[in-house]
């Protein structure tokens, strides 16, 4: 999924160097959620230097040609008092921390407020699937897309639109994305999440037929399904095969060519006993 920017990626990258900054220590691999809470002390590292925050589109194509990353060891979140930080370390293949980062891009799809990053092909694990927080970053997702590839979807709260920068740090490698509130955009239109699926697309609102359904389900999960419901309507019920991976979420897409009028509800997420929409994400769309 991500050929289309390697070559700009690679022509970039020097333009993208990091800021003047202290670069974060590494820490052994987590193998669970990781977080950590506000320093009241904390000095704001995230709105220092020169780097200018963007709101939308491709804002960093970082990284180096030649790495040794090949396995995502831990995402630290880091929560200052005018901005939020993250900070994605890496390992090699033997579980020693990372020296550089392949190529990667960071997107900010502002409207959704998601940042989404990119990742080399070289990095092929994760010791980490998500993290959820409490700031201006709501929660943080490794996924797998269908070729099997890896990215990380960065969500923020629906309160506010956000501003975001990006940069690399080199031994040990890690990938430093800084976050500060823009009160002049529009509040976003989020995604549907919830612990059993994440709607990404579409969003609830007017739609068409056909439209496609783009997700991603928990690690362990080999099936997801999809219901369309309307009042009075019998629902249209689809189960959808997945990969199972383990150690991230992975990603799906169902296409919808037909179905009922009106108000309609499209849930993603785990059925119970008796058939009925158990613990999942839904949106509702206003189909003609």
């Amino acid at each position: 999924m991500r050929r289309w920017i390697a070559l700009v990626l690679a022509a970039v990258a020097v333009a993208s160097c990091s800021p003047t900054s202290t670069p974060p220590t590494s820490a052994p691999p987590a193998d669970t959620t990781t977080s950590t809470t506000p320093d009241g002390d904390a000095t704001d590292a995230c709105v220092a230097g020169d780097l200018d925050f963007d709101t939308d589109g491709l804002i960093a194509a970082v990284g180096e040609a030649d790495s040794d990353a090949t396995t995502i060891s831990q995402i630290r979140w880091e929560p200052q008092q005018t901005c939020e930080r993250t900070v994605v370390s890496f390992a090699t293949g033997s579980g020693a921390p990372a020296t550089t980062l392949g190529v990667t891009g960071v997107t900010v799809i502002g409207f959704q407020g998601v940042i989404r990053v990119d990742l080399p092909d070289a990095i092929e694990g994760s010791a980490v699937a998500d993290q959820w927080t409490d700031g201006l970053i709501d929660r943080t997702y490794v996924i797998r897309d269908e070729d099997g590839n890896l990215f990380i979807d960065i969500h923020t709260s629906s309160e506010t639109a956000v501003a975001v920068r990006a940069f690399t740090v080199t031994s040990p490698a890690s990938l430093v994305i800084d976050v500060i509130a823009d009160a002049s955009l529009p509040q976003p239109v989020p995604a549907a999440v919830s612990d059993a699926a994440v709607i990404v697309a579409p969003t609830s609102g007017p739609a068409l037929y056909p439209f496609t359904i783009e997700a991603y389900a928990p690690p362990q999960r080999s099936s997801t399904t999809v219901v369309v419901s309307a009042s009075d309507v019998d629902a249209s019920t689809v189960a959808v095969g997945l990969p199972g991976y383990t150690d991230t979420w992975q990603t799906f897409t169902t296409r919808i060519d037909d179905g009922p009028s009106g108000i309609v509800t499209v849930f993603v997420g785990d059925l119970a006993p008796d058939g009925s929409t158990s613990d999942g994400a839904t949106v509702a769309l206003d189909l003609p």
